[in-house]
Formats: C-alpha cells, structure tokens, sequence
C-alpha cells in the first residue's frame, strides 16, 4: 500500500468552505474512484489541511489520477481547487495552477 500525505495551506478564513467542499464534493469522487481517503486534520490555526490518500500500489497512482481529473465529479469543480482556498496554486505538484498542494509526500 502506498500512502500519498497532502498538505494544502488554505486562505485565512475559507478553512469551513474549503471543509465543505472537501467533504461534499472532493472525498466522495476520490472514494468513488476507488481512492480511499483514510485521514483529514485541520492546523491549530486553521491555515493547514492535511489529509492522506492511499493506493494498492505505486503503479496505480497514475491511472487512477487520471480518472480522478477524467471523472464528471471532478470536472465539475472547474477550477476550485485551487481557486479560491488556496493562496498560491502553483507550489507543489508541479501541476500548476490546477492544485494546491504545498507539499506531497508519498510513504
């Protein structure tokens, strides 16, 4: 099993949108993509959002982010995320301005 931890810093005072939109629209898609999300955590100051996704393998990652952003769930949040929870879409992934990830660690 490979566990993929997701640090996104969110703009001061969007952390209850960013909750909401995670937990209503971003959790379900993933989990329906076979993509378990199995940990959330929210900073003490409420800047940072940490959750953790897993896969069976690392080969799997690939195609599975493909269907992830291939998928209507996904299509329809156009460009939240990044926008606009996330200070600076372009750190992280190297995926530009499509994430907002400040950092990626995968175990």
């Amino acid at each position: 099993m490979v566990a993929q931890i997701r640090t996104y810093t969110i703009n001061k005072g969007m952390m209850d949108s960013w909750l909401e939109l995670f937990d209503k629209e971003i959790r379900p898609v993933h989990e329906s993509l076979g993509i378990p999300i199995v940990a959330t955590y929210v900073s003490p100051d409420r800047t940072d959002f940490v959750w953790v996704r897993t896969f069976e393998t690392a080969e799997e990652i690939p195609d599975k982010e493909k269907a992830y952003f291939a998928s209507p769930g996904r299509k329809a949040l156009g460009d939240r995320p990044p926008k606009p929870y996330c200070e600076d879409g372009s750190k992280g992934s190297g995926r530009g301005s499509s994430h907002c990830a400040s950092s990626l660690n995968s175990i």
